[in-house]
């Protein structure tokens, strides 16, 4: 059985038109007067992740203003070699409660006119080898210093390992014998003097000077 088509006196009465069907489900319905767009909606960009927390770069000029305290340092170890030689002594004679001051530039030829064995070359350190020494030093630090400042690195382990022989070359020639290596017995006894731990207090600032910088770069590196 096929049912009848409507007629024209079927579409002309008052029944009801069925409700018309919703959209499936996942369609966006379209606004009347506003065209669809077949692009997908602009998606805002991703903020950008906060900076750490932490003091700002350096900028060249500050970090070579805060590395002036090597020259500082430099010029301090210079003082302290100018004090050992010069005013303070290198050894000292105990005649009882009296003490009689021999400088570095007397002690060679102290022990020479005593006959007193110092060592081959606690001997040629006091002829003048620690004088030289402490300028190759001083040398060698200032340069480190002034490259570290202009140019914010240093000159990787030469400059550190040769400060670290002359600090080591400074302890051995300091006169640290006594009283039974003497060839005599009696007074006058002998101490060592303040100028031999001057000189090797200069040295181990100059090596403290070598260190690496705390610069910008250094400081992105460690982050890293």
């Amino acid at each position: 059985m096929v049912d009848p088509l409507p007629t024209m006196d079927d579409a002309g009465s008052g029944a009801p038109s069925p409700a018309p069907a919703p959209p499936p489900a996942g369609t966006v319905p379209v606004v009347p007067g506003q065209a669809a767009s077949p692009e997908s909606p602009a998606v805002p960009a991703p903020a950008p992740p906060p900076r750490p927390a932490g003091r700002p770069p350096e900028t060249p000029k500050i970090a070579a203003i805060s590395q002036i305290w090597r020259l500082l340092v430099v010029a301090g170890a210079a003082l302290l070699m100018v004090i050992g030689f010069l005013m303070q002594p290198w050894i000292e004679l105990r005649f009882g409660d009296r003490r009689v001051a021999v400088s570095y530039f007397e002690f060679a030829d102290w022990a020479r006119a005593n006959n007193v064995d110092v060592g081959v070359w606690c001997a040629a350190y006091a002829e003048g080898l620690a004088v030289v020494l402490a300028g190759v030093g001083l040398v060698a630090a200032t340069l480190s210093a002034v490259a570290t400042i202009v140019w914010g690195r240093t000159s990787g382990c030469a400059v550190p390992l040769l400060l670290a022989v002359l600090l080591a070359l400074s302890i051995a020639g300091a006169p640290t014998w006594g009283i039974d290596d003497l060839p005599w017995t009696g007074p006058p006894g002998v101490v060592q003097g303040t100028a031999p731990m001057l000189i090797v207090a200069s040295h181990l600032a100059l090596m403290w000077t070598s260190g690496e910088p705390r610069s910008k770069t250094t400081t992105s590196r460690t982050r890293s």
